[in-house]
């Protein structure tokens, strides 16, 4: 997120980025979803100003968009980069890694759609992108191995005039380092200056 932060301030953007819980050099006790959902919201409060964009990558991009029916959160523009479309990562990786049965995927489901105060149901439905009128745009690579990109096309019915980028060969990761996806972002955030 630094490159892409340093990248947009070369923009005269003001940049603000944040070592979220269990990332970088930030506490790690009891990280999950609703660690992004809070330090988000604990950021823009902290901000005491509105925010132009949110930009965000993975569980942290889906905590943010889940902030914004849990604690209001608001910008003129989102950026989602990877993120799922509702927290079933966790799931698929024990499913793949673990082989855990479904009747105790089916007890760990609940526990983590209470981190979004809903169902499982409601979430697979509904994810945490809820539309508004504002813009959005969703930046996935076809080889990531952990999120579908077609996530990207599913949130994008639901959300009016969502724009949508998909790479190849970055996975999920690297896609931040992508100069492609840096330019999207630019073009995303500058319409009226940018081809």
């Amino acid at each position: 997120m630094a490159g892409l932060a340093q990248g947009l301030a070369q923009d005269d953007f003001r940049c603000v980025f944040f070592d979220a819980g269990g990332h970088g050099d930030s506490a790690t006790d009891g990280v999950g979803f609703d660690t992004f959902i809070r330090d988000t919201s604990a950021l823009s409060e902290t901000l005491a100003q509105p925010v132009f964009a949110w930009v965000g990558h993975s569980a942290g991009a889906l905590g943010m968009m889940a902030s914004r029916r849990l604690k209001g959160l608001s910008a003129e523009r989102y950026v989602c980069i990877s993120a799922p479309r509702f927290p079933y990562v966790p799931i698929e990786t024990l499913r793949r890694n673990t082989g855990a049965p479904e009747r105790i995927l089916d007890l760990v489901k609940p526990i983590i759609a209470a981190q979004f105060e809903s169902t499982w149901a409601d979430l697979e439905e509904n994810g945490a992108f809820m539309p508004e009128s504002k813009p959005l745009l969703l930046v996935y690579d076809r080889s990531d191995e952990r999120v579908r990109h077609e996530d990207a096309d599913q949130i994008a019915e639901s959300w009016p005039g969502a724009h949508i980028v998909k790479t190849d060969g970055y996975g999920h990761n690297k896609i931040l380092q992508a100069p492609e996806v840096l330019n999207a972002i630019r073009s995303f955030l500058t319409p009226n200056t940018r081809a």
